[in-house]
């Protein structure tokens, strides 16, 4: 069975788990951080930056939890960006 989600509920469904996930020190992080890698590239290039301006803006500010969590988000943010860079520089 296949759910339809708009890519406007898609992306405010993937910043929130973002949002609450970053700096939980559970296993949220990495399921988070492998959501967001396989799902925002799906998402307008506009949309990608947001995840990529937000991934970066928490990781200068915030405590990203444990040093296997900061691994996990900066791993994410170096995939976005290189999807993103895929897409914009063709």
């Amino acid at each position: 069975m296949a759910i339809e989600v708009s890519d406007y509920d898609l992306e405010h469904m993937l910043m929130s788990a973002l949002r609450y996930s970053f700096g939980r020190m559970t296993y949220i992080t990495s399921m988070c951080a492998g959501h967001l890698c396989d799902y925002v590239p799906l998402l307008h290039p506009r949309t990608q930056k947001k995840f990529i301006n937000e991934l970066e803006k928490l990781l200068a500010h915030e405590d990203p939890g444990m040093d296997c969590d900061e691994v996990e988000w900066r791993c994410a943010l170096a995939f976005l960006k290189e999807k993103y860079e895929e897409v914009n520089d063709a």
